[in-house]
């Protein structure tokens, strides 16, 4: 007499989803392995993709600051194995990355995360500071944007404006987290003043106000 034998088919990883945001708070996402709850054939499948069935979704997002600092993950809804769409909670005037994460006994396959709120624009406008005279230079000062425009700032041009505000050479660059340049180069005795725009992915946002005349 045979006696029964109990067959495991190991579970695999489910098949990263890919998502869209095709209008307003509607997310969307690929399925590569469709459920039908129906079949249950479909619920582990067959040849290279047996076992990569997902059981369900979840769909996470993380606060996103103005500088472009996305914060930590949280779960704010859950689909079935055959959903491929969520309507995301109203994100108001603030942004947040979007994931869908499909799961099944051998773990998480995490989709790319998508901005869902505000379009990214350029960075607001730096507060200009107090410039002063230096050796053989003069240094120029401000304050970051209020507001990155939601993603990182990456620099910041400075501009040199003679008395009659014409440029003075080629703009000069700041790092990411400077909020001072020292600038060199500039003529003997001539009264410069300073202007300076933060730069992000997105391009260059607006000149600040001019700084206070400062002669080298």
């Amino acid at each position: 007499m045979m006696r029964p034998v109990s067959v495991h088919m190991p579970r695999a990883l489910p098949v990263a989803p890919v998502l869209t945001n095709p209008a307003g708070f509607i997310l969307s996402w690929t399925d590569a392995t469709p459920v039908d709850y129906l079949n249950p054939a479909s619920w582990t499948l067959t040849g290279p993709a047996i076992g990569t069935a997902e059981i369900g979704y979840r769909i996470e997002r993380a606060t996103v600051a103005t500088n472009g600092t996305v914060g930590t993950y949280g779960i704010v809804g859950t689909a079935l194995a055959n959903a491929t769409t969520f309507t995301a909670p109203s994100t108001g005037a603030s942004r947040f990355n979007y994931r869908v994460v499909a799961f099944n006994e051998a773990g998480d396959s995490t989709s790319t995360p998508i901005l869902v709120g505000p379009a990214v624009t350029v960075p607001g406008v730096p507060v200009i500071g107090t410039a002063t005279a230096a050796n053989a230079s003069a240094v120029a000062r401000w304050t970051a944007p209020a507001d990155a425009g939601g993603s990182a700032i990456t620099g910041y041009s400075v501009r040199v404006v003679n008395a009659a505000n014409v440029q003075v050479g080629a703009l000069r660059t700041a790092a990411a987290g400077a909020t001072s340049l020292t600038v060199t180069g500039l003529t003997t005795r001539t009264a410069v003043r300073f202007q300076v725009r933060a730069n992000n992915a997105v391009g260059s946002g607006p000149y600040s106000s001019l700084s206070n005349a400062v002669t080298r």
